[in-house]
C-alpha cells in the first residue's frame, strides 16, 4: 500500500501558469498479480475514506485491468476565516497486475503566438519550485531516485509531466517534488536565458567575438526546422486549422522565440489559460495502492494543491473551438530544405493533402478513421500504397501520414515524398480518383480481417511503462473532457475489446449490419463536401534553403551588434557572468528527497519473471532407426504476456564466410558481404514465400502475426576479453554473428505463425524484384529520417569501426546498420535506377544463395519461446515438432552430404553473376576501414589504431547541427572493471557533461554510456563539435579529481538501477540469455560488483582504460554534421586543423 504524505499543505495565493479548471484523472494499479483485487472492495456509487465516490467501474479485459472512475465532490474549507467551496475533481484508477508505478500530470497548454512560450515553460518549470528552491531539481532527482521514467513533454494543447518508479518511498518523492515543481514553479530569469534564448559574445570578446544567440529551445527549434517533413507538417496544421489555436507552431518559430523575454511570458501567461486551482487538471497516477482514497494520496492532493486561493477558481475555461469549415478548397506552397537523400533529382518535391474530420470526442467515429488510415494507406497490401506503387509516380510517405487526433478535432493526412514538380497536380486528382475507386469497389474482407487483427495485438502489447501507455491514450479525451456527454469517459479509450466487436458487427460475419462501414467514412469525410475541409500543401526544395537561413541569422546579429550601445554590451556581458556563476554555483540538494544507497535491493525481484529453461531434444531418423541429440536447444521461461507468445529463431552467420582457400573464388570480399547480408535481411520478410506472393505473405502474418522480422545481430560475447593474452580466443569468440528470425502472435495463432517463419526461411521467392527496389527506397527513406534525429548511433558505429582489429563486431555494426550500410544503400538505389535489371538479378541470385545456405543447409543453433504458463503444459515431445522440427535443415542425419556439398560455397559462383555489385561496393569510398578482416586472426593483445590510421571524420549532410561520438575500446559484461565504468558513464552524463554542455546551450542532448565494449561519449544537436571534443576530454580529468565523493558514486548507482531493474517487456526477456548467453548468475555477479563499485575502483579504471586512450591518442571521433558549414573554408579548415577528414555522406 502506498500512502502519499501531505507534503505540500500550505495556504498559499501562487498560481500555476498552466491551470484549467477540467477534472482531475487519477490511475492507480496495485502490485502483482497475486494483489487483492478491488473488486471485492468497492461497489459503485460507494463514498470511501477522504470524500471520494465511485461514479463508475469498467472492466478492460484487453489489458488485464479493471478501470474505477472516481468523483471526488466539493469540499468546504475554511479560508481566510471563511469557508469557501472547492471545485470537485475526477480520476481513475487502474486495478492491474503491473508493477511500475505511474504519475502523470496532464495540463491544457493553449499558445497565442509562435513564441514558443508552452515549450519554454515547460522546460522552465522543473528549474526550481518554492518548497525546492534549487537549481533543476528534476536533473538532481536522476540521481536521487530509482524511476524509470522522469519526463517533460508539450504538444499543441498540452503539456505533459509524467514520471515512474517500483519503490514506494521513490513515489513519495518525486510525486512531491513534482507537484511543488508544477504548481509552485520559481520560472527565474537564469532558467529563461538557458532554456530559451540569450545573446552572448562568442568567448566573452565584445571587440572581437560574434554575437550569437543560444538557448536550449531556439537551437531545438532551429533544427527541427531543418528538417522538411518538420515544415510540411506545420504549414499543414497552420493551414488545416487557420481559424482555431492549432495554427501556431507552439514549440515556437526560433525568430519569433528570440523576441520572447521572461518578462513577457510572465505577463502572457493570463492570457494563455483562464487562471484557475490545480483541481481543474487533468491528473493521472498508475500506483500500486490497494485502496481508493486515502492510500491514494487525494487527500494529501486536496489539502495542498487543490486548495489555494484564486478568485478565478470557480470559472470555466471554454472549450477549444472547432475550426470552421473553408469557403474553398486551400492550396498552398512553401519552400524548404532538399531531403537528406535525393535518389532522384527530379523527384524532390513533397506534397500533402490533408481533410478536417470528427470532433475527437466522437468516439465510435474517431477509432473508425484511426483503422481507416491503416486499411487504406498502410501495409503492403494497402490499396492506396498498391496505387500509389503502379502509378510510378512515388513510393514513400512523409511523416504526416494517417489520421492524428491530437487537436480538438482530428485530421486525415496523406503525404507524398520524392514528388515531381510535373506530377504535383496529377497527383492531388490521382488521390481523389482512388478513394472513388476504393469506395465503388470496396476493402476486400481479408483486408478488413487484417488490419483488424493488427489493431487488436497491437493493443494487447505490453512494454515496461505500461500504464503510462494506457495514460497517453487516454490523453486526448482527458485533455477535452468538457466536451464528453455523460455517457461517455476518457476511458472509453482503453475499451478496445468492444470497439473491436462493434466494428466486426457491422462489417463481418453472415450478417454484418453496416458492411459498407468504412468506405462510407471516406465518403462522409474524404469526399463529400472536401471543398470546405480540404487543404493541399506541396513543399519546393531549395538547396540553399540552410544557408539562406544561417545567412539571414548572422545577418541579424551583427546589424544588432553594431546598434548596441556600450551599456547594452556591458548588460549582455554581465548576463552572460550572471548565467555562468548561476550554473556553476554548486546548489544545496539537501533540500531535495533522496533514497540512500542501502535502498538498492540485493538482487533483482520481478514478480513476473520465471527460471530460463533449457531443452534438448533428441530425434529419430526413421529410415536407419538411429537416434541424434539436436544441437538447437529450445529456450523457454513464462512471462505475463497478454495472451500472446514470443517466438526467436538463431542462425549463425559466421559459416557464411568459410570461402575455399583459393581467392580467385570469391567473388565478393567478405568485408562487403556484410553490405549485401544487410540489404538481404531487410528484404527478407518482404518478398513472397512458399506458394505466396508478396501481397499474400504480407496479408497473412498481418492476419496471424504481429509481425516477422530478420535481424542481423553482431557482438563480442559478454565473457571474452580483448584484453586476452590468448590469441586463439580471440580467433574463435572474438566475434559472434548471427541472423534472428522473430514473431510474435495471440496463443490461438501460434501454428499459423510458425508455418509462416518456416516458410520465409525454407522457401523465400525473391524473384519479385520490383517489391524489392520500392522496398529499399521505403526504407532508405526512413533511415535518414533517423539519422537527423540520432545522429549520434550513426556516428558512434563508425568511430567503433576504426578498432576493427581488436573487435571485429565493431566494423560489422557499421556495414549493418551504420554509415557505411547508408552509404551503400543510396549507392544501391541509384544502380537501380540506372541498371534496374542487371543489378536485381545480381541481387537475387545472391540471395538465393545465402538463403540456401541459411536455412537449409545449416539451420538455427538456438530459439527461445517466452509465454505464459498454459503453453508450457504440452509434451515436451509436443513442443519439437511444434517449435524445433519445422528449421531443422535439410539431410539434418546425413552429414556427409552437407559436407560434400562445400565446394558449392556462396562464394563459389560464376565470375560474372556479381559483377555490378562488385562495382557498386568498390565506388562507396568508404575512410578509416579496419585494415583486417573481420573475421581475421588478430592479436588479441593489439589495442589501439594502426599506425598512420585516421580516426577523425567528419560526415557531411543536410542539417543546422553536428551529431559527434567518442569512442575508446575497453572491457566486456563480465570484466571486473566494467562495473567500474558503467558508474563513470553516468556520473560524466549527469555530473559533468549536462553542466558543461546542455546547460550552456551547446548541445540538446549529451552522455556517455559503457555498454558492448566500448565507452562513448555523445552529442546531440551540438553547435559546437570542436569545442565539444575538448570537452569530452576535461570529463575524463574531472573523474580523476577530488569532486567526485561517495555521495556522487551512490547517486551514480541510484539512476543505473532505476534503469536496471526497470520492467521488461516479453520480447525483452530472455533476449540475452539467447544472444550472449547472459544468464541470472551473471546478471547477479555483475549486479555485486556496481555494488561495491567505491570512487577509487571508479578512478583507476577510470585512469586504466579512458586516460591512457586520450594520452596515447587512441580516441575515435566522428561526426554527421552540417553539410552547408564544411563547405565554408573557415569552418572545413577548423575541422582539419583538429585531425578531421572531412567527406561527404553521400
Amino acid at each position: 500500500m502506498l500512502i502519499l504524505k501531505n507534503t505540500l499543505g500550505r495556504q498559499k495565493f501562487s498560481f500555476f501558469p498552466l491551470s484549467f479548471n477540467q477534472p482531475h484523472y487519477v490511475v492507480a494499479s496495485p502490485c502483482g498479480a497475486n494483489r487483492k483485487q478491488l473488486s471485492s472492495q468497492y461497489q459503485l456509487g460507494e463514498k470511501t475514506d477522504g470524500g471520494f465516490v465511485i461514479e463508475s467501474i469498467t472492466s478492460l479485459p484487453i489489458y488485464e485491468a479493471t478501470a474505477y472512475q472516481v468523483f471526488f465532490f466539493a469540499l468546504r474549507q475554511k479560508i481566510s476565516g471563511h469557508f469557501k467551496k472547492i471545485l470537485g475533481t475526477r480520476y481513475i484508477h487502474l486495478d492491474t497486475s503491473d508493477t511500475n508505478n505511474v504519475f502523470a500530470v496532464a495540463l491544457r497548454t493553449i499558445p497565442e503566438d509562435n513564441s514558443g512560450v508552452t515549450h519554454v515553460l515547460e522546460h522552465m518549470t522543473l528549474c526550481g519550485s518554492e518548497k525546492y528552491p534549487v537549481k533543476s531539481p528534476f536533473v538532481h532527482m536522476l540521481k536521487r531516485s530509482l524511476n524509470t521514467l522522469m519526463n517533460a513533454s508539450t504538444s499543441a494543447d498540452r503539456t505533459c509531466f509524467p514520471f515512474a518508479t517500483q519503490n514506494e518511498q521513490d513515489y513519495h518523492n518525486l510525486l512531491n517534488v513534482y507537484l511543488d515543481s508544477i504548481f509552485f514553479p520559481e520560472l527565474k530569469e537564469m532558467d529563461f536565458m538557458q532554456e530559451g534564448h540569450r545573446l552572448e559574445f562568442e568567448n566573452g570578446d565584445v571587440q572581437n567575438g560574434r554575437l550569437q544567440r543560444k538557448g536550449l529551445v531556439y537551437e531545438k527549434m532551429k533544427t527541427t526546422l531543418s528538417d522538411p517533413s518538420e515544415i510540411l507538417a506545420l504549414e499543414l496544421q497552420k493551414n488545416l486549422f487557420s481559424d482555431t489555436v492549432y495554427r501556431f507552431n507552439y514549440a515556437g518559430d526560433p525568430q519569433i522565440i528570440a523576441k520572447l523575454t521572461n518578462g513577457q511570458l510572465k505577463r502572457s501567461i493570463k492570457n494563455i489559460t483562464i487562471q484557475a486551482m490545480p483541481c481543474s487538471i487533468p491528473m493521472a497516477i498508475y500506483l500500486r495502492a490497494c485502496k481508493i482514497g486515502r492510500p491514494c494520496s487525494f487527500p494529501t492532493l486536496s489539502s495542498s494543491c487543490l486548495s489555494k486561493e484564486d478568485a478565478n477558481a470557480q470559472q470555466q475555461s471554454p472549450p477549444i473551438p472547432l475550426q470552421p469549415h473553408y469557403s474553398h478548397t486551400k492550396n498552398v506552397t512553401v519552400i524548404g530544405p532538399p531531403e537528406t537523400i535525393v535518389v532522384d533529382e527530379a523527384r524532390q518535391n513533397q506534397m500533402a493533402v490533408a481533410w478536417l474530420c470528427n470532433p475527437i470526442h466522437e468516439v465510435d467515429d474517431t477509432f473508425g478513421l484511426t483503422i481507416l488510415s491503416h486499411l487504406l494507406l498502410f501495409g503492403d497490401n494497402a490499396p492506396f500504397r498498391q496505387a500509389l506503387a503502379k502509378s510510378g509516380m512515388t513510393h514513400s510517405y512523409t511523416t504526416a501520414t494517417g489520421y492524428f487526433m491530437d487537436a480538438v478535432q482530428g485530421s486525415f493526412c496523406i503525404g507524398l515524398t520524392s514528388v515531381s514538380p510535373n506530377d504535383t497536380k496529377t497527383l492531388e486528382h490521382f488521390i481523389e480518383d482512388t478513394l472513388q475507386k476504393v469506395v465503388q469497389q470496396g476493402f476486400k474482407q481479408e483486408r478488413l480481417e487484417e488490419v483488424l487483427h493488427q489493431f487488436e495485438i497491437d493493443q494487447k502489447t505490453r512494454n515496461g511503462i505500461f500504464g503510462l501507455n494506457l495514460f497517453y491514450r487516454m490523453i486526448s479525451l482527458i485533455t477535452h473532457w468538457d466536451r464528453l456527454d455523460a455517457n461517455t469517459l476518457p476511458v472509453a479509450s482503453l475499451q478496445i475489446d468492444k470497439i473491436l466487436d462493434k466494428i466486426r458487427a457491422k462489417v463481418s460475419g453472415e450478417h454484418p449490419t453496416e458492411p459498407r462501414y468504412f468506405e462510407n467514412l471516406i465518403s462522409k469525410y474524404l469526399l463529400n463536401n472536401n471543398i470546405h475541409n480540404r487543404v493541399c500543401v506541396i513543399l519546393q526544395p531549395d538547396s540553399k534553403y540552410l544557408q539562406t537561413k544561417q545567412t539571414q541569422e548572422e545577418e541579424e546579429l551583427s546589424a544588432l551588434a553594431k546598434n548596441l550601445s556600450e551599456q547594452n554590451k556591458a548588460f549582455i556581458l554581465t548576463q552572460t557572468k550572471a548565467l555562468h556563476d548561476y550554473q556553476t554555483k554548486k546548489p544545496n540538494v539537501d533540500l531535495l528527497p533522496t533514497l540512500q544507497r542501502t535502498d538498492i535491493p540485493l538482487s533483482s525481484v520481478d514478480p513476473c519473471r520465471m527460471d530460463m529453461h533449457v531443452h534438448t531434444f533428441e530425434l529419430k531418423n526413421e529410415k536407419t532407426n538411429e537416434t541424434q541429440t539436436l544441437h538447437c536447444p529450445l529456450l523457454s521461461t513464462q512471462a505475463m504476456t497478454n495472451d500472446l507468445v514470443y517466438y526467436r529463431v538463431l542462425y549463425d552467420l559466421a559459416p557464411l564466410f568459410e570461402a575455399s582457400n583459393s581467392s580467385e573464388s570469391i567473388n565478393i570480399a567478405q568485408n562487403d558481404f556484410h553490405l549485401l547480408l544487410s540489404i538481404f535481411a531487410k528484404c527478407l520478410t518482404h518478398v513472397g514465400a512458399a506458394d505466396k506472393t508478396p501481397e499474400q505473405l504480407a496479408q497473412a502474418i498481418n492476419r496471424k502475426t504481429g509481425g516477422i522480422k530478420a535481424t542481423i545481430h553482431s557482438l563480442t560475447p559478454a565473457n571474452t576479453s580483448m584484453f586476452s593474452a590468448m590469441a586463439e580466443q580471440t580467433k574463435q569468440n572474438n566475434l559472434s554473428y548471427f541472423l534472428e528470425m522473430s514473431s510474435f502472435c495471440l496463443k490461438s495463432n501460434v501454428d499459423d505463425m510458425l508455418q509462416l517463419m518456416e516458410e520465409i526461411c525454407v522457401h523465400p521467392k525473391f524473384e519479385f524484384f520490383e517489391r524489392i527496389n520500392t522496398f529499399l527506397e521505403q526504407k532508405m527513406y526512413v533511415d535518414f529520417k533517423v539519422l537527423l534525429n540520432y545522429g549520434e548511433n550513426y556516428a558512434t558505429k563508425h568511430a567503433a569501426s576504426m578498432f576493427a582489429d581488436t573487435c571485429p563486431s565493431f566494423f560489422v555494426d557499421d556495414m549493418l546498420e551504420g554509415i557505411s550500410a547508408l552509404k551503400f544503400q543510396g549507392l544501391l538505389l541509384r544502380a537501380l535506377q540506372s541498371q534496374r535489371h542487371a543489378v536485381t538479378k545480381e541481387l537475387i541470385h545472391s540471395f538465393e544463395k545465402i538463403a540456401h545456405q541459411l536455412f537449409r543447409k545449416q539451420g538455427p543453433i538456438r530459439s527461445l519461446l517466452v509465454a505464459d504458463k498454459h503453453l508450457f503444459s504440452i509434451p515436451l515431445s509436443e513442443m519439437t515438432d511444434k517449435f524445433v522440427n519445422p528449421f531443422l535443415p535439410l539431410g539434418h542425419f546425413d552429414k556427409s552430404s552437407m559436407l560434400d556439398d562445400k565446394n558449392q560455397h556462396l562464394f563459389g559462383v560464376n565470375h560474372d553473376t556479381c559483377h555490378n555489385l562488385r562495382v557498386i561496393m568498390k565506388s562507396r569510398k568508404f575512410v578509416g576501414g579496419p585494415p583486417t578482416p573481420p573475421l581475421s586472426s588478430a592479436s588479441a593483445e593489439s589495442k589501439g589504431t594502426s599506425p598512420g590510421r585516421e580516426i577523425r571524420h567528419y560526415f557531411a549532410v543536410p542539417s543546422s547541427s553536428d551529431f559527434c561520438a567518442a569512442v575508446i575500446p575497453t572491457v566486456p559484461f563480465t570484466h571486473e572493471h566494467c562495473a567500474d565504468l558503467r558508474v563513470a558513464s553516468k556520473l560524466l552524463s549527469s555530473d559533468f557533461f549536462r553542466k558543461q554542455i546542455r546547460e550552456k546551450g551547446k548541445a540538446q542532448n549529451c552522455g556517455s554510456m559503457q555498454n558492448k565494449n566500448l565507452f562513448v561519449m555523445f552529442t546531440n544537436q551540438d553547435s559546437d563539435c570542436i569545442d565539444t571534443i575538448h570537452t569530452f576530454k576535461h570529463g575524463i580529468d574531472w573523474l580523476l579529481s577530488d569532486r567526485i565523493t561517495d555521495a556522487s558514486i551512490d547517486g551514480a548507482l541510484l539512476e543505473i538501477f532505476g534503469s536496471l531493474d526497470a520492467p521488461k517487456s516479453p520480447f525483452e526477456t530472455g533476449f540475452q540469455e539467447l544472444l550472449q548467453g547472459i544468464n541470472e548468475p551473471i546478471r547477479q555477479e555483475h549486479r555485486n560488483r556496481l555494488l561495491h563499485v567505491t570512487k577509487k575502483s571508479m578512478q583507476d579504471a577510470v585512469h586504466k582504460y579512458l586516460k591512457s586512450a586520450f594520452e596515447k591518442d587512441e580516441v575515435a571521433y566522428t561526426i554527421v554534421g552540417r553539410g552547408q558549414g564544411y563547405k565554408q573554408p573557415k569552418e572545413k579548415e577548423k575541422l582539419q586543423s583538429h585531425g578531421f577528414r572531412v567527406n561527404n555522406l553521400l
